[in-house]
């Protein structure tokens, strides 16, 4: 009886300083997008009445409060927010595959466009958070041009290179 009363003094004298930690719960939403991802609306409902009955979003909720939010709070980085999503756009015949990632204070996001099944061309941006830093590097046949925008006091500077691919060796091309 005497360490629930220490326990509980405890958890009364830290619960006011967490009063400003309002995380992401970012392992609630990838479990709802989880629940969110099946197709069908009949199963969608079986899977989060599942969901409920297993507690998997008690489970989730507890462990996004104690634990991934308070790590947000005081590092300011959720573990569970860093990760990737991919998909797929068409439109028409052109098809673009899409890969975003975020890792640390990184955004980057891989695009391979398709025409039918033929290969394209590939864009890649890659942006910090704090915006100061954007690159984009587009990839093609005939070469790879990277930009570059850097934030400044003045505005935003672009710089652009063009690379072009190696010529073949001579010995190569009448073989």
């Amino acid at each position: 009886m005497k360490r629930l009363v220490i326990m509980l003094m405890l958890l009364a004298a830290v619960t006011p300083s967490l009063s400003g930690c309002f995380g992401k719960f970012s392992l609630v939403r990838k479990v709802y997008a989880l629940n969110a991802s099946v197709n069908d609306r009949i199963l969608r409902h079986v899977v989060m009445w599942a969901f409920i009955i297993v507690p998997v979003y008690w489970v989730a909720g507890v462990v996004d409060l104690f634990v991934f939010n308070t790590i947000e709070f005081w590092s300011g980085h959720n573990p569970m927010a860093a990760g990737e999503k991919s998909f797929n756009y068409a439109s028409g015949d052109t098809t673009f595959s899409v890969l975003a990632t975020w890792k640390d204070d990184t955004i980057t996001y891989h695009i391979d466009r398709y025409s039918g099944k033929q290969y394209q061309d590939t864009l890649v941006i890659r942006t910090d958070r704090s915006g100061a830093t954007a690159t984009a590097t587009y990839r093609q046949p005939e070469g790879v041009t990277t930009f570059v925008a850097h934030g400044n006091t003045g505005g935003v500077g672009l710089t652009a290179a063009l690379l072009l691919p190696p010529e073949p060796a001579a010995d190569t091309l009448y073989n």
